[in-house]
């Protein structure tokens, strides 16, 4: 039973070659929106370049490109860190969830913004909103406790607060644990308990991770797994490099 199943979710994924809208895993914007500017040589090529890497770009632009047909691109426009809060209010009532889904993620999006967002009719809208860094600390720690998403979305949170953090540290599901090595605003008791979990790949995250003190990233340079003992003894390396440098 469990062959059958996976043939016919590969036969899924094989069917659906919407990079927008893949079977499985995350959209891609990117390839639409690369068809759509080929037919667009009015527009400036930096400002496109600049749009595809998540640039800034000018508000004329990013106005103009608002509400164009392709769906891909006012994606790119509702990620972008220049957008400003008349694009907003026209991205925020976009037929297209995708790209309402971009703007609940974008670390540039106000608060009361992300407040009518989480009004939206879809829950894929919704799920993504707990991410978002311009959420204050109660309102993360009202989302945790209300299960409005998967607690993986608030342990990457960088604004969520350390006695969620802390509480997050204590499961066991490798995805919270993995987001949790990621985030940056991790207090010390959180990454010793990283610093123990047996799995080396949540180690070895931590090990890149800026907040992880230098007394931890020493002990991991003795680590069983040769892969945490070399990127241990890099990051401090780094860091050593880093200090000379801003002496100079």
């Amino acid at each position: 039973m469990k062959g059958v199943l996976i043939i016919c979710v590969l036969f899924v994924a094989a069917c659906s070659d919407d990079p927008y809208d893949p079977a499985l895993g995350p959209r891609n914007p990117r390839p639409g929106a690369e068809k759509y500017f080929t037919g667009r040589r009015d527009l400036p090529e930096d400002q496109k370049a600049a749009l595809l890497h998540y640039k800034p770009c000018s508000q004329e632009f990013l106005s103009q490109l608002a509400d164009v047909p392709s769906r891909e691109v006012r994606s790119f426009v509702a990620a972008n860190p220049s957008i400003n809060e008349s694009i907003m209010e026209k991205l925020i009532h976009d037929k297209e969830p995708g790209v309402r889904g971009y703007l609940a993620r974008n670390p540039h999006v106000p608060r009361s913004v992300l407040l009518r967002l989480r009004e939206d009719s879809d829950k894929n809208v919704r799920w993504g909103l707990p991410g978002n860094p311009n959420w204050t600390a109660d309102d993360i720690r009202q989302m945790y406790r209300d299960r409005v998403t998967s607690p993986s979305v608030i342990a990457r949170n960088p604004s969520a607060p350390s006695d969620v953090l802390q509480e997050l540290s204590a499961s066991t599901d490798y995805n919270i644990l993995i987001a949790l090595a990621n985030n940056p605003s991790i207090s010390r008791p959180v990454v010793l308990t990283l610093a123990k979990q047996k799995k080396p790949s949540i180690r070895k995250m931590i090990t890149y991770n800026p907040t992880t003190p230098d007394d931890v990233l020493q002990s991991l340079t003795e680590d069983s797994d040769e892969d945490v003992r070399r990127d241990a003894l890099l990051a401090l390396q780094r860091r050593i490099r880093t200090e000379h440098k801003d002496r100079r």
